[in-house]
């Protein structure tokens, strides 16, 4: 991440992607917080099956909750006509080992170089 002087914001020079399925764009984990309070939006219930676990550039990352299959990653796609969970993953670790890092091409950075950025230390 880094900021951009021109538009004064910050801005991501990667992003990841699901290996296994690599149209879903992976943007990051939810907090605790979040998780909970997004879970019962979708599913429109307290009583939750799936808890929205991370957040894509289209949709969601959730982990089932249900007592045979509790533990499994699934990628919600709100625009899905029938099956809006699909199965990703057996486990929340077999879904971080298939991330893989992808980095921005300079000309989507809005005019900063890579050779620009550097990194404060101490």
């Amino acid at each position: 991440m880094f900021y951009h002087p021109e538009f004064k914001d910050e801005r991501y020079i990667s992003y990841f992607t699901f290996s296994k399925k690599p149209e879903i764009d992976f943007s990051g984990f939810n907090s605790l917080e979040n998780s909970i309070i997004y879970s019962k939006e979708i599913e429109d219930t307290d009583d939750i099956k799936y808890l929205t676990i991370g957040y894509c550039s289209v949709g969601g990352i959730m982990m089932d909750l249900n007592d045979e299959t509790q533990g499994q990653i699934y990628y919600y796609e709100p625009d899905a006509q029938n099956n809006a969970y699909q199965k990703i993953a057996d486990n929340i670790f077999d879904f971080v080992r298939n991330l893989k890092e992808v980095f921005e091409s300079e000309e989507h950075l809005e005019g900063i170089k890579y050779s620009q950025l550097y990194k404060k230390m101490g």
